[in-house]
């Protein structure tokens, strides 16, 4: 039992009914939670634009190669490039 003026804070639910597939009610929830429970976006708060080479260039790489990928990482807005060993 609660005195008077005390307080108790519960923990939030969201609660929602769909009839729907598994894949639209999953979109339903991101849409619902970027709108209602996630702060706005602020792209002071965002990390830097950044290219990882490994995945796509494997075991080519050169420093040709390596400069050609570095300029067009640049070209596209890449603020940090790297060079990845891949183990």
């Amino acid at each position: 039992m609660l005195a008077p003026g005390e307080a108790v804070h519960t923990p939030e639910v969201h609660f929602g009914g769909m009839a729907a597939d598994l894949s639209e009610m999953a979109q339903a929830l991101h849409a619902h939670r970027r709108r209602r429970v996630l702060p706005a976006w602020d792209a002071a708060r965002c990390g830097l634009v950044s290219c990882n080479h490994w995945s796509y260039m494997n075991r080519e790489m050169s420093e040709e190669r390596l400069i050609q990928e570095i300029d067009i990482a640049a070209d596209l807005g890449a603020e940090v490039f790297t060079i990845d060993a891949g183990w």
